[in-house]
């Protein structure tokens, strides 16, 4: 009797999420990964052991799915830093772990914040309907749209 609202719930998770744009599902990984490592920080707090390697494994997993994606090839020196940061991150995050240190884990929710900030202003920026785009960015599409006629746009 009640698996059908929790197929339904389902349902509509895996529908949310195929339609997002990369950028969103990158910032969605993000914002879940800053959610469970603050969780982690106050299981810490609290003493809830189960709880803080719940917690921290999650964060683990997002970033080492986030570490997994990079293109190595065309992302360059950025794709790099950000696979040497993730990398970082990790072994903090593992430190931290076994010797139940909530500055290790402070220190990479202070590192990744910026970051999840960035992605969020990004898709921000890509969802802003075209009559809110600044007159910067309407001149650099307006010298777009010839390259995009000629391209078969």
């Amino acid at each position: 009797m009640y698996a059908m609202p929790n197929n339904m719930y389902k349902a509509y998770q895996q529908n949310d999420i195929l339609t997002l744009s990369p950028v969103a599902i990158i910032e969605r990984l993000y914002l879940a990964m800053d959610r469970s490592l603050n969780m982690a920080r106050e299981a810490m707090e609290k003493g809830q052991t189960a709880i803080k390697g719940e917690k921290l494994g999650h964060a683990l997993a997002i970033i080492g799915e986030l570490q997994a994606s990079l293109d190595m090839e065309k992302g360059g020196e950025i794709a790099q830093n950000l696979y040497d940061l993730y990398s970082f991150a990790t072994q903090r995050l593992i430190m931290a772990n076994a010797q139940n240190d909530i500055s290790m884990v402070e220190e990479v929710i202070r590192t990744m914040r910026p970051l999840s900030e960035a992605w969020t202003k990004l898709r921000q920026e890509q969802s802003m309907p075209q009559h809110h785009k600044t007159d910067n960015e309407m001149s650099c599409s307006r010298r777009q749209a010839p390259m995009h006629a000629a391209a078969g746009y």
